[in-house]
This record gives C-alpha cells, sequence and structure tokens, in this order.
C-alpha cells in the first residue's frame, strides 16, 4: 500500500510539474529578418551610361532608419551597414538579369565621404560615415 501511495505520489507531481511548465526553460534568443530602408540618390539620372560618365552616388540621412517589414523607424547610432553595390553590363536582352557579366573592373571610384570597396567582377561594399547623427556617402 505504501509503495502504491508513493509511485501514485510521483506520478501526480510529474503531471503537475509538466502542466505547470516546471523548471527553467533555456531561452534562446529571438531571430527577426529587418531590412533597413537607407535613402540612396544617384545622378545624373539616365537611361544609359557610357564609358566616361560620372555617377554619383550620395546618401545623407538621419540615424533613424526606416525599416521594411515593419515600416518602424529605428534609431540605429554607429551601426555598420552591409550595403552592397552590385554593377552589371548589360549584354543581351535574351539573358536574364542574373546571367548578365559583371564589369566592376570597369569603374574608377572617386570616394569624397565614405568609401566604396570593390571585392570582384560584380560590385563591392559600401562604408558609410556616421556624424552628428546622420549617416553620409558621397
Amino acid at each position: 500500500m505504501k509503495i502504491n501511495n508513493i509511485v501514485f505520489s510521483l506520478l501526480a507531481l510529474a503531471m503537475l510539474c509538466s502542466f505547470k511548465n516546471c523548471g527553467e526553460k533555456e531561452k534562446f534568443p529571438e531571430y527577426v529578418d529587418m531590412v533597413f530602408m537607407i535613402p540612396v540618390s544617384i545622378s545624373p539620372v539616365k537611361e544609359n551610361y557610357f564609358i566616361g560618365d560620372t555617377i554619383l552616388i550620395e546618401i545623407n540621412t538621419p540615424d533613424s532608419i526606416r525599416e521594411f517589414y515593419s515600416s518602424e523607424y529605428f534609431k540605429l547610432k554607429e551601426f555598420n551597414f552591409a550595403i552592397r553595390l552590385l554593377t552589371l553590363e548589360l549584354v543581351s536582352e535574351k539573358l536574364y538579369l542574373s546571367q548578365q557579366p559583371g564589369n566592376a573592373s570597369s569603374f574608377n571610384v572617386i570616394s569624397e565621404i565614405g568609401s566604396f570597396h570593390i571585392s570582384g567582377s560584380l560590385g563591392g561594399y559600401i562604408a558609410t560615415v556616421y556624424n552628428d547623427e546622420r549617416y553620409s556617402l558621397k
């Protein structure tokens, strides 16, 4: 009889623990995919660019950046954005965009504010400068 009471008590305790969520559960950090909308201006605006043309790319935005999925603004101080600039040579209308060859080596990059690091034939990475609560690139 005592053994039955002990077994019954242990089973009841196990059931209570499962219903009450006994014990500490390991908490994993929440992963949220975020895409930030950084306003970029490109000038002059033309349909075609040719060898010898100068293309000016500028970023001058406050550090409150809009997130694409939520449309909320987040204040991001000195954030290292992974901004990638790709350049393609459009050689054929019959090829998909992903099949067009890269032509980053055709460009001479002159950075006044921030930098552009060419890392392959497709293009490279842009690094902005953070100053006075603004991100800048020119």
